[in-house]
């Protein structure tokens, strides 16, 4: 079986993948994944197949033409697809489901009615909801109360009060998703080309498709005894947590195992929390991460907590302590300010070749030459600039914080490329909204002496505590996918495109035609009040709305916290360039400040299990088990993802029995 960690990238020549029948097909199936979402996420709420890396729909999808292929090609002709056309579709979906998720549309939505709706007398919700531009969502007080309490019977859905918001948003959308794959144009070569990253979350999209009867050299991956022992493994675990779930005389092992609760007496309570999760997928792909990261993240982890025992020991106990995410923060800018001047080379030529029209800079072999991406990616940010100006927002509040959402979209893509971590939350989700705050407090953005500025910003959010950074992985990790399948990378970029497009038209439909059917309030485990998307909006603007009684102050210790991050990663990159073997990875400990509770249980498991395996066989031996890992996370994206995300669909009061979270 091939290793795509290890293999060079294709040297054929270049096939079409986006034919007619291919994006027939990747529409046909996003519509129907996107009709899934609906059920199971909203409804149900009993399993978030969005929220896994990759999104479960993709896998579902995968798994689907992998078990179809044998078929296929007996019958050939036009149900024969070839391999760049599956992995087409499968990007497809990933991006198009997406755009359903609980961090795009599904966030955006309340981001820009809750005010309206929730305004009351004691929370001043009304005195900020002026600031917000009406097209931004309706304008008609009725049609947002109809959002979130339901249509009365014989009422039709008011589509023609959203044409033009919808449209506004789909724009900027637009914008950005110009800007990120421009970006990736202009990041490609210097990552793929010249440092070789190895891409592992790409393992299952190179594989599946080939089928269970497999493809060229090497065992097919569906015949290999120990993928199915890592698989099984997988499915029994699940099986007997959903089993105990509908009858506690089952045993099982549950979610995780709380070690804090080993501490009852100071100082070891300071070291809670300690969650040792469960987590097949992390412990699976993991075995792909390289040993300095995997170390890095469970020892920063296990030093963060003895950091914790000790400052509260002496008195110093402020809530939030140690401030993981906050660090996170200052950890992300510095290693984004690393990244880029590693590539300060490749850049040069790129601004040699865009200014000065230099012929030794070759780009022929690019999506879209350089001077074209530099041309979209000035012009996407233009365009969302220009929305929020015209939105009210001050254009320098704006500018900051795109700069910060880049900033940490850009060391997450490389985290994804470089180490391949399973977790669309692994970067300091809602900081890029929150730190400047900290630093500063919220005197300096009332520009105008108004909240106008801060309450724009706050319809924003979504843009931070969504999908959005982690979207922005996918064109990077697609056109490395293009290179190994022979397929011409131009027209990756056209699928990513019309893949947003479309999947946002699917999720404004969905979204919008099931809110005003059942109420939002009642959906996706909500009660009286929403759930947890509209809680956040709420929250955000209610934070906003103090402020007109209480001014915002700076917060010192987090603002500390942040700057304590970006000077220890400084020194763990620079430790790592004077040291050969220094072992602190400066990537392990961003990628704990961002998600330590999900990662560090999983990969402290992985780190053992890897480096017994090399010990006594070397690389040889860590190719052999390679497949069982692998095994291990597919048979968990298809237990818990796929066969309880369709059956919890259907069945009444999933949630009540088993939630499946993919954080």
């Amino acid at each position: 079986m091939r290793d795509p960690t290890l293999a060079p990238a294709a040297t054929r020549q270049p096939t079409a993948g986006l034919t007619v029948r291919s994006f027939v097909l990747a529409v046909v199936l996003s519509f129907i994944c996107t009709l899934w979402v609906r059920r199971t996420e909203l409804i149900a709420f009993a399993c978030q197949i969005t929220e896994s890396t990759p999104p479960i729909t993709g896998i579902a999808v995968l798994l689907l033409l992998a078990l179809l292929r044998p078929v296929m090609k007996r019958l050939g002709g036009w149900a024969d697809l070839s391999r760049p056309e599956m992995v087409c579709i499968y990007a497809f979906v990933c991006v198009a489901t997406l755009m359903s998720s609980v961090g795009v549309v599904r966030l955006l939505l309340p981001s820009v009615t809750a005010p309206f709706y929730f305004a009351t007398p004691e929370n001043n919700l009304a005195e900020i909801s002026k600031y917000l531009p009406r097209w931004f969502a309706p304008e008609s007080d009725q049609v947002i109360r109809a959002l979130y309490e339901g249509l009365d019977a014989g009422e039709r859905v008011p589509w023609h009060a959203w044409v033009q918001p919808g449209a506004l948003w789909v724009l900027f959308f637009v914008c950005l998703w110009a800007v990120v794959l421009c970006a990736t144009v202009l990041v490609r070569k210097q990552w793929t080309d010249v440092e070789r990253l190895s891409f592992p979350l790409l393992y299952f999209p190179l594989e599946l498709p080939q089928g269970i009867e497999g493809e060229g050299a090497g065992k097919p991956f569906f015949r290999n005894s120990l993928m199915w022992v890592g698989f099984g493994s997988a499915v029994l675990f699940n099986a007997t947590n959903i089993g105990h779930a509908l009858n506690p005389a089952i045993p099982a092992m549950g979610r995780s195992f709380d070690l804090g609760g080993l501490f009852t007496e100071q100082p070891g309570t300071y070291l809670r929390p300690m969650q040792l999760m469960h987590r097949p997928e992390i412990i699976g792909l993991g075995y792909l991460v390289s040993m300095e990261v995997l170390f890095s993240v469970w020892f920063c982890f296990f030093t963060e907590r003895l950091v914790s025992m000790a400052t509260q020991s002496i008195g110093y106990q402020v809530a939030g302590m140690p401030f993981e995410r906050e660090q996170g923060i200052g950890a992300y800018l510095a290693i984004c300010i690393l990244l880029l001047w590693l590539g300060r080379h490749h850049f040069a030529a790129v601004y040699r070749k865009v200014f000065l029209n230099d012929a030794s800079v070759d780009d022929s072999d690019e999506p879209i030459s350089y001077r074209l991406a530099t041309g979209g990616l000035v012009l996407g940010l233009i365009g969302l600039l220009g929305w929020c100006k015209a939105a009210g927002m001050a254009l320098w509040v704006a500018a900051l914080y795109f700069a910060l959402l880049f900033g940490f979209a850009v060391v997450l893509v490389r985290i994804r490329a470089e180490s391949g971590i399973p977790a669309v939350w692994a970067f300091p989700y809602y900081e890029a909204r929150k730190a400047p705050l900290y630093f500063l407090g919220g005197d300096p953005f009332k520009v105008g002496g108004t909240l106008q500025t801060q309450t724009v910003w706050s319809s924003m959010f979504f843009l931070s505590r969504g999908y959005f950074t982690s979207v922005m992985a996918y064109p990077l990790e697609f056109l490395k996918m293009s290179d190994e399948v022979g397929m011409r990378r131009r027209q990756i970029l056209w699928v990513c495109f019309l893949a947003l497009i479309i999947g946002l038209v699917m999720a404004f439909w969905m979204h919008l035609r099931l809110y005003y059917e059942y109420g939002a309030n009642v959906l996706e485990g909500g009660t009286t009040e929403g759930g947890y998307r509209t809680s956040l909006a709420v929250s955000e603007f209610t934070e906003v709305a103090k402020q007109l009684k209480t001014p915002k102050l700076p917060d010192v210790p987090r603002a500390a916290a942040v700057s304590t991050g970006f000077l220890l990663a400084s020194v763990l990159m620079i430790c790592r360039m004077v040291f050969l073997r220094f072992p602190i990875h400066p990537l392990g400990y961003a990628l704990n400040c961002a998600l330590s509770q999900d990662l560090w249980g999983a990969f402290l498991i992985t780190w053992i299990l890897k480096a017994t395996v090399l010990k006594i066989g070397g690389v040889r031996l860590y190719r052999q088990t390679l497949p069982a890992f692998l095994g291990l996370a597919l048979g968990h994206f298809f237990a818990s993802g796929v066969v309880w995300g369709v059956t919890s669909a259907f069945y009444n009061d999933a949630a009540k029995v088993w939630i499946v979270w993919f954080t």
